[in-house]
């Protein structure tokens, strides 16, 4: 099983990589909560989908266990597989580059190249116009 995360790295499993946990959300309100959230990245997901570990603060994975001793010290154990705090929500999502590389001779100049970061891209075409202006740089 995978990460349903468009682009996660952990989705590949290259041989020799250290796998990710994965999670699912265990409540109706976690799943609304999950929902929500991936609805924003364009990702849609069912209560069996699953999502790792890449995709959440680090506060809030569990991968130890306190124990309080009769002494009074404490004890951590790791946790065989991590679980997710109460109210935990996927929040860390890579950004997807598109680059557009040109070559254009205009007034003397050439246009090099430019790219722009963009989280989602329905139409590729739009976010190419809705770029800054590209390097230039003059010919000699």
């Amino acid at each position: 099983m995978a990460c349903c995360v468009k682009g996660c790295s952990s989705r590949g499993g290259r041989k020799g990589d250290k796998k990710k946990s994965l999670f699912t959300p265990r409540t109706n309100d976690m799943f609304i909560s999950w929902y929500n959230i991936m609805c924003t990245k364009n990702v849609q997901i069912k209560k069996s989908s699953r999502i790792c570990e890449l995709h959440f603060k680090s506060e809030d994975i569990i991968k130890k266990d306190a124990f309080l001793q009769k002494d009074g010290t404490v004890i951590y154990v790791k946790r065989q597989k991590p679980k997710l705090k109460e109210g935990a929500i996927p929040s860390i999502f890579q950004i997807e580059k598109i680059s557009c590389f040109q070559q254009i001779e205009h007034n003397n100049c050439q246009i090099m190249s430019y790219e722009k970061s963009v989280t989602h891209c329905e139409n590729i075409e739009t976010n190419l116009n809705s770029m800054e202006e590209p390097i230039l740089s003059t010919s000699h």
